[in-house]
C-alpha cells in the first residue's frame, strides 16, 4: 500500500449537469448493500450507491432549529439508524423499514455553557452494543444513550481536572477499545481513560500541547493520538502496556489541516482539508509516503481546494467525503492502489418529485426543515421550483390569489 504510487482513474467531469444536484456528505452508516448518510447542507436522510455516489433521497431530518452540520454521526442498531448530534438539540432514530422518526431530546443546559460554532460531542459506540457514549465537545455533560429503552441519560462522574456544569467541557476526541474510552484532553493536561463498566477513570500523563490534537484512531492495540495539523508527533500508547512511542512529522513539512483520516491493514492514510497532500503512514514502521499528483488532478478539474471533513472504510476503499458541493469524494482503493473523484449527487428530477410527495399538504413539515430562527427561507433546502409549485397548488385550492404576506401567512402558518 503505497499512495505516492496511486493511479488514477478518469472520474469527475468540471462540465455543470442540470439533470443532477450535488451534495454534501456529514455522518454515515453502512446498513447491508447500502451507505445511509445526512447532508451537511441540508436536513436531508441518503442512501448511496458506493460504486457511483448517486444518491436517493429518503427523507427530511431536520429538528426545526438547525439546518447546516445538524448531525455528526450515524451507528446503526435493531432495525433503525440513529443520527448523533453535531449542532442539532436532539437524537433521531429512523426505523428504516418505514422511515418513521423519533426525536430524544438532549438534556437542557443553559444557552452560554454550548459552543455552537462546533459539534457538540464525539460518538463512541461498538457495533451491535447497546449503548452509546456521547463525549462532549462544546457542551456541558457527558451522556450515555440507551438504545433498547430509547433514553438519554447523563453519567454522573469525577472527571480529574474537569469543571462540570459550569462551563463547556472540550475533549479533542475519543474511541473506545473494549471496556475504554480513551479521550484526548484538548484542554486539559492528560489523557484521560474512562472505563464503561466500572465508571473508573485512569489518568495518563504524557507532556503534549493537547490542543494542537483532535483525532483519536485506534490501530490494533495501539491508541493514535493524531495532531490536526501536520507539524507535531503523532502520539501512539498501548492500551495494555501503556507504552509510548511516537512519529515525528516535523521533517516532512506538511502544511494545513487534516480532519479525514482512517486507518486499514497497517496504515493510517490521511486526505487534506484546504491543502493538497495526499499520504499514509505505516504504523508499523513509521515510514511515510507523500502524493501530490492527487491534487493536480483535482485542481486541474475544480476551481477549488480539497476540503475533506469525514471519511468511512468499505470493502477495501476509503472514502473521503467533502461538506462542500464542489468537492468530489476521493476513493481510495487500497489493495490495488488506484484512486478515483466522483460526485455525490441525486437526479435532479427524482429528488423534487420526493420532496413534494413529502412536503405536500404538511405545513408543520415546511414550517421545520425550511425556516431558520429569523423565519427566513434556508435557501438550500427547498427548491425554488417545489416552493412556487406549492403556492400554484394552495391558489388552485383556496380560488385565492397570494402575493406577499398572504403566501406567507398561507404555506406557513395555514391562515
Amino acid at each position: 500500500m503505497d499512495i505516492s504510487n496511486i493511479s488514477l482513474n478518469e472520474g469527475i467531469n468540471r462540465k455543470e449537469d442540470e439533470s443532477i444536484i450535488k451534495n454534501t456528505f456529514m455522518a454515515s452508516v453502512k446498513v447491508g448493500d447500502d451507505l445511509f448518510f445526512s447532508s451537511w447542507t441540508n436536513n436531508g436522510l441518503y442512501k448511496m450507491n458506493l460504486l457511483t455516489g448517486e444518491s436517493e433521497f429518503i427523507c427530511f431530518i431536520g429538528d426545526g432549529e438547525t439546518n447546516v452540520g445538524a448531525y455528526g454521526d450515524a451507528i446503526y442498531y435493531a432495525g433503525s439508524i440513529w443520527l448523533l448530534p453535531a449542532r442539532a438539540n436532539s437524537i433521531i432514530r429512523i426505523e428504516l423499514q418505514t422511515f418513521r422518526m423519533e426525536k430524544l431530546a438532549l438534556p437542557i443546559v443553559e444557552e452560554d455553557k454550548i459552543n455552537n460554532n462546533c459539534s457538540k460531542f464525539h460518538c463512541c459506540y461498538r457495533e451491535g452494543e447497546r449503548y452509546i457514549w456521547l463525549i462532549p465537545f462544546g457542551y456541558p455533560l457527558f451522556l450515555r444513550v440507551d438504545l433498547q429503552e430509547c433514553r438519554v441519560e447523563i453519567v454522573n462522574t469525577e472527571w480529574p481536572g474537569c469543571k462540570w456544569n459550569n462551563r463547556t467541557v472540550n475533549f479533542g476526541d475519543a474511541c473506545i477499545i473494549d471496556d475504554e474510552i480513551w479521550v484526548c484532553p484538548h484542554d486539559y493536561k492528560d489523557i484521560l481513560i474512562y472505563n464503561v463498566v466500572t465508571n473508573y477513570i485512569e489518568v495518563v500523563s504524557y507532556k503534549a500541547d493537547w490542543t494542537k490534537y483532535g483525532k483519536v484512531k485506534r490501530y490494533n492495540d495501539w491508541v493514535i493520538f493524531f495532531p490536526i495539523m501536520m507539524d507535531d508527533s503523532i502520539i501512539m500508547i498501548h492500551s495494555k502496556t501503556r507504552e509510548k512511542k511516537i512519529i515525528s512529522m516535523k521533517s516532512y513539512k506538511i502544511p494545513g489541516l487534516y480532519y479525514a483520516i482512517e486507518i486499514i491493514e497497517d496504515y493510517a492514510i490521511l486526505a487534506p482539508f484546504m491543502n493538497g497532500i495526499y499520504f499514509n503512514i505505516n504504523l508499523d514502521k513509521g515510514t511515510i509516503n507523500i502524493n501530490e499528483e492527487i491534487h493536480n488532478t483535482f485542481i486541474a478539474r475544480q476551481a477549488d481546494n480539497e476540503r475533506y471533513y469525514h471519511s468511512f472504510v468499505d470493502g477495501g476503499r476509503v472514502y473521503f467525503v467533502s461538506d462542500r458541493t464542489a468537492n468530489p469524494m476521493f476513493v481510495y482503493d487500497v489493495k490495488n492502489d488506484m484512486g478515483e473523484f466522483r460526485y455525490v449527487f441525486c437526479r435532479s428530477k427524482l429528488y423534487k418529485n420526493k420532496f413534494d410527495e413529502l412536503v405536500r399538504n404538511d405545513k408543520e413539515l415546511i414550517r421545520s426543515i425550511f425556516f431558520d430562527k429569523n423565519d427566513a427561507i434556508v435557501e438550500s433546502a427547498i427548491p425554488l421550483e417545489s416552493f412556487l409549485d406549492l403556492v400554484e397548488a394552495n391558489e388552485e385550492k383556496s380560488g385565492k390569489t397570494f402575493l406577499g404576506n398572504a403566501i406567507w401567512h398561507y404555506l406557513v402558518k395555514g391562515e
